[in-house]
């Protein structure tokens, strides 16, 4: 599949995070070649990897990523306040609350922490 194909199918699925079981079922082929298929994009930059499995276009924007790692999850404390620009600190880290625990995620330079 030609990345530009490929990355229309994933806006068209409008699912921000996706792993290497979804690219699989639209590229449908196997889970090496998939894992070959990812390791090429991330090495041309199309797509960036959150976490071990998890990946993303390169141009999602982090609010997007983080509410997306963990479902149900939702974006607060100062990160929300920040958002709607009730303080004018701009923070780095973005605090997510989920209804499972998980460790922190660094990516980028930012620091996905969830409570």
């Amino acid at each position: 599949m030609k990345t530009f194909d490929f990355i229309e199918t994933l806006k068209r699925f409008e699912k921000p995070v996706f792993t290497t079981t979804d690219i699989a079922k639209i590229i449908n082929k196997n889970k090496n070649y998939t894992r070959l298929y990812l390791h090429r994009l991330k090495k041309r930059e199309v797509i960036r990897e959150i976490e071990k499995g998890k990946y993303a276009l390169r141009d999602t924007h982090p609010f997007v990523l983080a509410s997306n790692l963990i479902f149900p999850s939702y974006i607060s404390f100062l990160t929300a306040l920040s958002y709607y620009g009730f303080t004018t600190q701009i923070p780095r880290v973005i605090f997510l609350v989920a209804s499972k625990t998980k460790k922190e995620i660094k990516f980028d330079n930012y620091s996905f922490k969830f409570a």
